[in-house]
C-alpha cells in the first residue's frame, strides 16, 4: 500500500536563503517552535518529508535530518508505513501535576506551599535557610554614578598601574602559572604575606599557616563553616563589619551585638549579655565604622574572656596597614597565649577591590584541620593573579605603595576634615581616626539616614548610614563618608553637595 502523502499543512514556514542561517537551522526552529507553542499538536502527523521538500523548495536530505533531530529531542516520532508525527511533549508534565494533585495526604494537613504547588501561576521557592539568612542583612544602600565618599574605593589614582600590568602580563604567560593549584594558594604568596606581616603588623607566623582566599568574605564564609555549629553564639561589634557578619551568617549563628564606643568593643557589656559564646569578631586596628583603635586594656580583656569561654577570635585586620604617623598596638593574633586568634587580611583596601584576593592565618595547632578540608570548600584563587601580587610583594612595590598611601590619606583625611568645618559643621560631628580611609560623622540635629542617603544621591554623591553597619538599633545617627577616592581638590565641592543635601531634608 502507497503511503499517503497527507500531513499538516505548513504554509506559515516561510525560508529565507539569504538569512545568515542555514535553511536546515530555520527549518528545524520553525517546526520546534511549532511544537512548543502548540500550534502542531501532539499526534498530528507532519507532512511526508518529499511532500514538504517540495512545498517549501528545498532538498528532501534537508528535511529528513530536521525530522531525523527533532525525532531525537523527543520532539517528533516515526512510525513505520505511517510517517513523522508529534509527540505531546506536555503529558508527562500533565500526568505529574495530576500525581501531585491528587497524592494521598491522609497523614498529615495539606500546607501552603503544597496548595500553590497545583497553581499554574506558583514558582520553585528558595530555601527557607536563605530567606532566614537575608532577612538578617542590611538594608541595600542607594547607590550613585558617582563613587564620592565611597567607603570601599581606595586611592586607584596612586596605585602603580604599568607596573602592576606588566607583572600580571608576565605570569599570565608562563605555562606553568595556567594548571589546577591548591586552595591554599601559591608557596611564593605564602611566604610574602608570612614576611609582610612579620615586618609591618609584627605578626610571626609560617608560611604553611597562610591561606590563600578570594577576598575577606570568603575568609570570613569558610571560617563559619570551620568554627561553628547552627545556634552557636557569635559576638560581633555593633555598629560593625557588615563583611564579617553576611560571611557568618553562612552557618546560622546566633549573632550577639555587642556595643562599641571610643575604646572599641566593649568586653563588659559582651559578658552582660553572653559569657557563653564560640567566636567573637572584632576589627581592633580601625573599627569598622567608627575607626576607633581597640585599646590594650579591651586587646587583653577580650582575650581573657575567650580564654575563659574557650572561643575563638577572628581579628578582622581590612586595613591595618594604613597607620599614618604612629605604630600600631600589637595583633590580637600576637597577644594570644592560648592560640585562639585567627587574622584575616585582604589587599581591597591596600591594592584595589576588583583584584578580589584576601587570607587568613591560622594558629599552629589549627593547620592540620584547614588543610584537610580547604581544597573541598574553597576553590583555588588563579595562579598568575597570585604570582603577580607575590612579586610585587617581594620586589618592594608593595611596601613602596603603602608608604606613598598613609602619607596620602593622611592628606586626605586633613582635607576632608577642613571641608567638613567650612560646609558641614552645622550638620555634623566627626569622629577622628589615624588609619585607613573612612571617617565616621554624628549627626548634629534629628536627621533621617534614609532620606540624606537618597537626597545625595540624586545629586550624585554616595554616603553610607550608620544604620547599615549596624545588627541591632544603636541610639547615634551619622552617615560614613570615604576620602580613599577623591582628590583633595574635589573635597569642596563635595562637601557642599553634601551640605545641600542635608538642607533639602532638615528643612521644616
Amino acid at each position: 500500500m502507497a503511503k499517503s502523502s497527507g500531513g499538516s499543512l505548513l504554509s506559515s514556514i516561510h525560508l529565507d536563503k539569504k538569512a545568515g542561517h542555514s535553511l536546515q537551522y530555520q527549518l528545524y526552529i520553525a517546526l520546534r517552535d511549532m511544537i512548543l507553542n502548540g500550534s502542531l499538536h501532539g499526534g498530528e502527523r507532519l507532512p511526508a518529508s518529499r511532500v514538504l521538500a517540495e512545498e517549501l523548495k528545498i532538498s528532501r536530505t534537508t528535511v529528513i535530518s530536521v525530522f531525523d533531530r527533532l525525532t531525537s529531542e523527543g520532539l517528533l516520532e516515526s512510525r513505520t508505513g505511517s510517517g513523522s508525527f508529534v509527540k505531546d511533549v506536555f503529558s508527562q508534565q500533565k500526568k505529574l501535576i495530576s500525581s501531585l494533585q491528587h497524592r494521598d495526604t491522609s497523614d498529615k494537613a495539606p500546607d501552603k506551599a503544597q496548595s500553590k504547588a497545583s497553581d499554574s501561576t506558583a514558582r520553585p521557592m528558595v530555601s527557607r535557610s536563605f530567606l532566614k539568612k537575608a532577612s538578617q542583612l542590611p538594608a541595600p544602600v542607594a547607590h550613585s554614578v558617582s563613587q564620592s565618599f565611597s567607603t570601599a574605593i581606595p586611592a586607584i589614582d596612586a596605585f602603580p598601574l604599568p607596573l602592576w600590568a606588566r607583572l600580571v602580563a608576565k605570569h599570565s604567560r608562563l605555562p606553568n602559572l595556567t594548571r589546577y593549584n591548591s586552595s591554599k594558594g601559591s608557596a611564593a604568596l605564602r611566604n610574602a604575606i608570612a614576611s609582610h606581616l612579620h615586618t609591618d603588623r609584627g605578626l610571626v607566623c609560617d608560611a604553611e599557616q597562610v591561606y590563600i582566599t578570594s577576598g575577606a568574605h570568603q575568609a570570613f564564609s569558610f571560617l563559619a563553616h570551620l568554627l561553628l555549629d547552627p545556634g552557636d553564639k557569635v559576638w560581633i561589634e555593633n555598629p560593625g563589619s557588615r563583611v564579617a557578619r553576611n560571611g557568618l551568617l553562612q552557618s546560622e549563628p546566633e549573632l550577639i551585638p555587642v556595643p562599641v564606643d571610643d575604646e572599641g568593643i566593649n568586653v563588659s557589656a559582651g559578658q552582660q549579655l553572653t559569657r557563653d559564646f564560640r567566636l567573637a569578631t572584632v576589627t581592633p586596628s580601625h573599627q569598622q565604622p567608627r575607626g576607633v583603635l581597640l585599646t590594650l586594656a579591651r586587646r587583653l580583656a577580650l582575650l581573657e574572656a575567650a580564654d575563659q569561654a574557650n572561643a575563638w577570635i577572628i581579628e578582622d585586620d581590612y586595613d591595618g596597614e594604613l597607620f599614618y604617623n604612629k605604630e600600631p598596638l600589637p595583633t590580637l593574633f600576637s597577644l594570644s597565649q592560648q592560640q585562639r586568634v585567627i587574622h584575616v587580611g585582604t589587599f581591597s583596601k591596600t591594592i584595589f577591590p576588583a583584584l578580589r584576593l584576601g587570607y587568613f592565618v591560622v594558629p599552629e595547632h589549627l593547620v592540620e584541620s584547614v588543610d584537610k578540608v580547604i581544597n573541598s570548600f574553597l576553590p583555588a584563587v588563579p595562579l598568575p593573579v597570585q604570582a603577580a601580587v607575590a612579586e610585587f610583594i617581594e620586589n618592594g612595590h608593595f611596601a613602596t605603595h603603602i608608604r606613598r598611601s598613609k602619607k596620602l590619606y593622611e592628606e586626605r583625611n586633613h582635607a576632608l576634615m577642613h571641608n567638613i568645618d567650612k560646609h558641614l559643621a552645622e550638620f555634623i560631628s566627626p569622629i577622628p581616626t589615624a588609619t585607613g580611609f573612612h571617617l565616621l560623622n554624628l549627626f548634629r540635629q534629628e536627621t533621617d539616614e534614609a532620606a540624606l542617603t537618597e537626597a545625595a544621591a540624586d545629586r550624585g554623591i554616595l554616603v553610607r548610614p550608620l544604620a547599615n553597619y549596624c545588627a541591632a538599633p544603636v541610639s547615634e545617627r551619622g552617615i560614613a563618608l570615604g576620602y580613599g577616592c577623591i582628590r583633595p581638590h574635589e573635597f569642596d565641592a563635595s562637601c557642599a553637595t553634601l551640605a545641600d543635601a542635608f538642607r533639602a531634608v532638615t528643612k521644616v
